[in-house]
């Protein structure tokens, strides 16, 4: 029953392998004599050893890998610094989005999204409905009604 469980809230087949070694190594390292099986015991040991490091050592280079990241820039007509606060966590609530800078300077948006799970329209949308001008877009009527004063252009 506890295994069950454990196996289905892991979420990647190398974590269910590693909970085999970290098994597989328990049992030989406390349940099988010391007499029996002595030498074998020794070397079932050390690949165990082994192939869980290995595991562990790919799991680490994989990590780092960002496949399906992208960076967007949009040009906004933000005004103050509240307007970078409401653009970037709108952007934010959405579900893909990394990360979101507002540069007040250039008035551009940086957006580092997962391509995988939102499309750059779906992006320059979310700008448009927190009432702001998104590249060629303009902004929603209704959204920028509701703008304070130092917001709108």
């Amino acid at each position: 029953m506890f295994f069950a469980t454990l196996l289905r809230k892991v979420k990647s087949n190398a974590t269910v392998l590693q909970i085999f070694i970290c098994l597989f190594l328990i049992y030989f390292k406390f349940f099988i004599p010391n007499k029996c099986y002595k030498g074998m015991k020794k070397i079932f040991f050390l690949l165990a050893c082994g192939l869980f490091l290995n595991f562990n050592l790919a799991m680490a280079q994989g990590k780092g890998k960002k496949i399906g990241n992208q960076t967007l820039e949009i040009k906004t007509s933000a005004q103050c610094e509240m307007c970078q606060e409401r653009i970037e966590k709108a952007l934010s609530a959405q579900k893909g989005v990394k990360s979101a800078k507002l540069n007040m300077e250039s008035k551009v948006l940086a957006v580092t999204y997962n391509s995988k799970l939102i499309n750059a329209d779906k992006l320059r949308q979310t700008v448009v409905m927190a009432g702001y001008d998104a590249d060629d877009k303009k902004a929603d009527a209704t959204a920028y009604k509701k703008l304070p004063g130092c917001c709108k252009k």
